[in-house]
């Protein structure tokens, strides 16, 4: 009696074990299959197989698909269709419709403005007063040489010297010394060899002073 009751209590925690391990692979199998998604109908199908305690068939790749993944489709974007050509409008075309409009042709005031002119800006901007060409003072200088005496014209003459010796130096403060240099030193190197021919010794005195 007492081995029948042993027998049947081993054959009732067999049947125990074998239940619990037929749960467990049945919670592993579906924590797999939500793992990679798989659809529900393929689910169902493995399922039924752990239940039967049948062997799990082979399952393509492409096959595992959730429902979600089936539901949606790539959708395809339209095709654009290219013009055979550029379309691009004729020059006269343009002109007959009334579109084109041709800009008239402005001068640059700082190409066209001749240097002079910029001279004159020049002194303006920086003494507020317009000077004379040296051509012209020199022109004028020399009309009024032949209406003074040799005294007042040596005078006159040293006169001259100085105001070019300020003038150059006024440039040179404005950073135009360069430009005047040559012409202010022809023009003196001129008055010295002109005070020269009217007194030899005031020429030499003045050589000494403003000789450059």
């Amino acid at each position: 009696m007492m081995d029948f009751k042993t027998a049947h209590s081993s054959s009732q925690n067999a049947s125990e074990s074998s239940r619990k391990a037929s749960v467990n692979c049945k919670n592993i199998l579906l924590s797999l299959m939500t793992e990679v998604n798989m659809n529900s109908k393929l689910q169902n199908e493995i399922l039924h197989f752990a239940d039967h305690r049948k062997s799990l068939p082979y399952i393509p790749k492409e096959a595992i698909k959730s429902d979600d993944e089936e539901q949606i489709k790539p959708t395809s974007l339209p095709k654009l269709k290219l013009p055979p050509r550029p379309l691009q409008r004729m020059k006269w075309k343009i002109i007959d419709s009334g579109l084109y409009e041709r800009e008239p042709y402005r001068p640059n005031p700082s190409k066209t403005r001749p240097s002079k002119e910029k001279e004159r800006l020049q002194n303006l901007m920086a003494f507020g007063k317009e000077f004379e060409e040296v051509t012209a003072v020199c022109k004028k200088d020399k009309d009024l040489i032949l209406q003074m005496n040799s005294s007042d014209i040596f005078d006159e003459i040293i006169n001259e010297i100085k105001e070019r010796r300020d003038f150059l130096e006024e440039m040179t403060q404005l950073g135009l010394g360069k430009k005047y240099l040559p012409e202010i030193q022809c023009q003196i190197s001129m008055r010295l060899k002109e005070l020269e021919k009217l007194d030899k010794g005031r020429a030499e005195e003045a050589y000494r002073e403003y000789g450059m």
